[in-house]
């Protein structure tokens, strides 16, 4: 380092065995920030170069490096396609952008430090809101973790289901917290919203499925027959069944007017984790702890495909909006992406570090969104089969994602007892 006026040398840094990549000054010249070939970001404070903070990136390089120009936030390209943002005050890693199909060559903050610009070698410049990728909403009153989530059709309802055995529904718009509902005497693993928005299903360790009036918050119908937990539930289409999954290894259908089961499948080789419906009503999807996901007529009852594949539990699986894919997520650490017709497995998406338990699509069905017990929401270009954004506030394993209706808002919920709202949309 010189002094500009006479060019003489006021200080040196020096990383035994490495190769310094940047050096940049910090907006208010008040720090020097230097990355190596060691993956790491060191910041210095000036004159005395005393070394005040270190950030840490895996194994990647860090090839293009700045503070942001409040100072608060570290940013850099990492690797080929990834960009990360540290908070600089805690040295901890706040969000990943990924989302160019290129190497990023080129990466920096907007002048007032609202937004990020990045290109790459595809010929595409992103940019993307640094309020959107840092700031999601909280939303606090469980005692406990956060099992399941479900945003109501008309997008004025969140649900959320916990350990502490009570289901809480809030304002989706104001996230103030609008009743709670109590009944289940054990842990809460699955809710779901009816399509006109007015009853709310919901099934639990207790091994009961229950029915709920939103706008007063009574139970009104219980139903009883599973000799296990029941993880997860399903409104069919037009609103008259119910369909539920459940340790026990079983799923069932049920008749909401009368309570009456309809229907027992039973196949899997184990518990059953996921239930959904297709978009109309006459297929159901179940996965669980067998490593399978499995099509079932839902009038009839018969297998008609098995999606095996996975080396371990799937823990959700999905029908696309368009019911033409299927997408399964799993405890091997992978998505799969399969042809619902066919049962043919199309692709596999990779980057969670641990088990997946939860995935959903975007209403348009362009994007996935997953969690998982890395503590990572992460978000996919379908089409792309690539990771786009990872969102990494919560504490705990992530256990639940939910889209808004108008796919713009993301929903996760986690064993930290936190439901958080991130801005889902895709950069500019």
């Amino acid at each position: 380092m010189f002094l500009m006026a006479t060019g003489q040398e006021i200080g040196r840094i020096t990383v035994p065995g490495e190769r310094i990549l940047v050096a940049h000054f910090s907006p208010d010249a008040q720090h020097l920030l230097i990355t190596s070939t060691d993956s790491t970001a060191k910041l210095y404070q000036l004159p005395s170069l005393k070394q005040v903070a270190v950030f840490q990136s895996s194994n990647d390089w860090m090839h293009s490096a700045f503070v942001s120009p409040d100072g608060k936030l570290l940013m850099a390209i990492c690797g080929a396609l990834t960009v990360k943002l540290w908070d600089i005050a805690t040295q901890k890693e706040v969000a990943v952008v990924k989302g160019h199909d290129a190497k990023i060559i080129g990466a920096q903050f907007s002048h007032d430090g609202t937004k990020l610009l990045t290109w790459g070698e595809e010929g595409v410049a992103r940019i993307w809101k640094i309020a959107e990728l840092l700031k999601p909403d909280q939303l606090t009153g469980h005692s406990d973790g956060v099992f399941s989530l479900a945003v109501a059709p008309d997008n004025k309802m969140l649900a959320s289901a916990s350990k502490d055995h009570t289901i809480r529904l809030w304002d989706a718009q104001t996230g103030q917290s609008v009743r709670t509902l109590r009944g289940h005497t054990e842990w809460v693993f699955a809710v779901a919203f009816a399509l006109d928005g007015r009853t709310l299903a919901s099934g639990g360790q207790d091994k009961t499925l229950r029915l709920w009036d939103v706008a007063t918050g009574q139970e009104v119908r219980r139903f009883e027959g599973h000799t296990e937990s029941v993880r997860s539930v399903a409104y069919s289409p037009d609103g008259t069944r119910l369909a539920t999954a459940s340790s026990d290894a079983t799923v069932r259908v049920w008749d909401i007017l009368s309570g009456r089961e309809l229907m027992k499948l039973s196949g899997h080789k184990g518990e059953v984790y996921s239930i959904a419906f297709s978009l109309n009503g006459n297929q159901l999807l179940s996965a669980g702890a067998d490593d399978t996901a499995r099509v079932w007529d839902a009038h009839s009852g018969q297998e008609l495909r098995r999606l095996q594949g996975h080396t371990a539990d799937v823990w959700a699986a999905k029908f696309s909006p368009d019911a033409r894919t299927i997408a399964t997520a799993s405890a091997d650490r992978t998505i799969k992406l399969w042809d619902a017709l066919t049962g043919r497995e199309i692709t596999t998406m990779r980057g969670h570090a641990n088990d997946i338990f939860s995935l959903v699509w975007s209403p348009d069905g362009t994007r996935l969104a997953t969690a998982g017990n890395d503590k990572t929401v992460r978000l996919w270009n379908v089409q792309l089969g690539l990771e786009v954004l990872t969102f990494r506030q919560h504490a705990e394993q992530v256990w639940a994602v939910a889209f808004s209706p108008d796919g713009t808002i993301l929903a996760s919920g986690s064993w930290d007892k936190m439901v958080r709202l991130w801005r889902a949309m895709p950069p500019q």
